[in-house]
């Protein structure tokens, strides 16, 4: 495990907090395909499943069951609204924390990474950036601007972190004021339907789709039952089995995970 501190120094978002930033995956379906749509959005906003459109000629039959393949996964992530300054926050500074952790990603013996920190030092702010860039986020896809001096160098700093989001595979921001979000069974539940949406893990998706035993161990119902029965079979030994086969690609995935200090877990 390896750990990481930021100083009160580190150049920083400060910690005033005015504005509410939504970080939403809500979909009624976890169809990886959908994802695709992310790039288009100018705001961040509750989307149904329902709002996609199927184009050209079509067999009925085929769109019929493709409708309940759709329904077979009820998984449905969390809802997070983090706060945040403004709405689209200038992310500058911490390059060098943005290198350590690539490298220790791309590490083969590296575990996890434990990110600390005093208060307003940007931990959140951080963990933000890497969901906007990642597949979930509305960043995935912008083009970086050629620029020189300064600007040049935040442009670096960008594609670092670009290129780092691209291994999150899902995330989570534990928040005292939103229950939810602080419970185990909650977390696993969502964390399934967030790696199903994961484009990365595609092959755990089709995996859940023909597994009706595992749907139900990873219902909010068993998950308040029995949560570690329901994170390892729902979650762990299927990704295990689909790794070793091949199914899934030999790289490093993440987990964000923030203010676990605030949470029961």
């Amino acid at each position: 495990m390896m750990s990481v501190s930021i100083s009160e120094q580190s150049n920083a978002s400060s910690s005033p907090l005015s504005r509410r930033h939504s970080v939403t995956t809500s979909q009624n379906s976890s169809n990886v395909d959908d994802l695709a749509l992310f790039k288009s959005r100018k705001t961040t906003v509750r989307r149904s499943a329902r709002s996609g459109q199927i184009r050209g000629p079509i067999d009925p039959k085929v769109r019929f069951a493709q409708y309940r393949q759709h329904q077979q996964l009820t998984l449905k992530p969390l809802f997070f609204e983090v706060p945040t300054q403004e709405p689209d926050p200038l992310f500058v500074g911490r390059h060098w924390l943005v290198r350590e952790l690539a490298n220790a990603v791309q590490s083969t013996d590296s575990p996890g990474i434990l990110l600390s920190g005093n208060l307003g030092t940007g931990k959140t702010a951080l963990l933000l950036q890497l969901v906007e860039y990642s597949c979930f986020g509305r960043r995935k896809e912008m083009p970086i601007q050629e620029n020189d001096g300064i600007y040049c160098q935040i442009n670096v700093a960008h594609d670092r972190l670009r290129n780092l989001a691209s291994h999150v595979v899902a995330y989570h921001f534990c928040q005292a004021d939103n229950n939810s979000t602080c419970l185990i069974p909650d977390f696993i539940h969502s964390l399934a339907a967030q790696l199903c949406q994961a484009p990365q893990l595609a092959a755990y998706h089709e995996f859940l789709l023909g597994e009706q035993a595992l749907q139900n161990v990873l219902s909010v119902k068993e998950c308040i039952a029995d949560p570690e029965r329901a994170m390892v079979m729902g979650i762990l030994e299927p990704l295990s089995a689909l790794r070793r086969v091949g199914k899934i690609p030999p790289k490093n995935c993440v987990i964000l995970i923030d203010g676990l200090c605030e949470a029961e877990y």
